[in-house]
């Protein structure tokens, strides 16, 4: 076995030896005198200057571009919210019920249900609600604001009343028809 690595590291050092004259040889010589070859010159474009004297156009005539927005499909000008607000009058008031409020830190989230969905939804500062924008969330309601109106939605507008002690539990026949309104029931698989 030692015999046939033998051969075989003599080949390759021999190869090694070969490569280290060519290398010697190559740094030795001196470098070789290259011409380079002669590149005709173009002649450039004369460099025309713009001249001083022109200015922007006014602004006045770039007003048919806000006549006609180019992402609007009706190709009309939005109307500005705050306007036709304060000549309307507030928008109606939203029709949704405050579920819970969550307050972490900085981060504040109002659950908010309407009457015709299932499930709430929560919303954060600066949400919109039926035109109406949430401007503030307190532990026990929320403030909305729409232009210089303001309303508020209380968590315990949606508490059932307390049963006076003694009496019989008849809290249905005290509830409005839209607290009358059961919650979703979830199934219940049965166990295996």
């Amino acid at each position: 076995m030692r015999t046939a690595m033998v051969p075989a590291s003599m080949s390759l050092a021999l190869l090694c030896g070969g490569l280290a004259l060519v290398l010697a040889y190559e740094a030795a010589m001196p470098p070789r005198n290259y011409r380079l070859p002669d590149v005709p010159q173009r002649k450039l474009a004369p460099v025309i200057l713009l001249q001083p004297s022109l200015a922007a156009a006014p602004i006045e005539t770039f007003s048919a571009i806000d006549d006609r927005p180019l992402f609007n499909p009706l190709r009309k000008p939005a109307a500005i919210p705050e306007q036709t607000a304060a000549v309307s009058g507030p928008p109606p008031a939203p029709s949704a019920s405050l579920v819970g409020v969550i307050i972490d830190g900085k981060q504040q989230l109002a659950l908010l249900r309407s009457p015709n969905s299932a499930f709430a939804l929560s919303f954060a500062v600066g949400s919109l609600i039926d035109g109406w924008q949430i401007a503030e969330i307190d532990p026990d309601r929320i403030k909305l604001r729409s232009g210089a109106f303001e309303h508020e939605i209380d968590l315990n507008a949606n508490r059932l009343p307390q049963p006076t002690p003694g009496a019989p539990y008849s809290a249905m026949q005290s509830l409005t028809p839209q607290q009358q309104t059961p919650a979703p029931v979830m199934p219940v698989s049965p166990a295996p």
